[in-house]
């Protein structure tokens, strides 16, 4: 689940966030179990168990980051070239079902693209 909501929040599709809260709600619980474990076999599984709670407690440290990092802050980010597609992104994503912002944003998308094959081209 973890890694689903990671890749979803950074593609920004939706149940991203869903995931994510799964995630953060299940591994505590399973870090517990595995803990548990740990302390009651034997010293050849000793090592296996210490990697697997270092493993899932990285992994817990991710999903606490992303669920709680904002999809505003993860496009200012990956648009930190270009501010105008960032904040055109930022007002499309909070209102998914207004057009204008949708119009707005894919115009902006053309005419960047538009320069940008004229610039090779010349």
């Amino acid at each position: 689940m973890i890694p689903l909501g990671i890749l979803y929040k950074i593609m920004y599709w939706q149940g991203g966030h869903f995931f994510l809260l799964i995630g953060t709600v299940t591994v505590p619980i399973f870090l517990a179990i595995t803990y548990l474990l740990k302390s009651k076999t034997k010293d050849d599984l000793k090592t296996y168990y210490k990697n697997l709670i270092l493993r899932t407690g990285i992994l817990t440290a991710l999903t606490i980051l992303f669920y709680l990092t904002p999809t505003s802050t993860l496009l200012k980010v990956q648009y930190w070239d270009d501010p105008e597609l960032a904040r055109l992104k930022i007002s499309y994503f909070a209102n998914p079902d207004n057009m204008e912002h949708k119009k707005q944003l894919d115009e902006y998308i053309l005419k960047r693209d538009s320069m940008k094959h004229d610039k090779v081209v010349n």
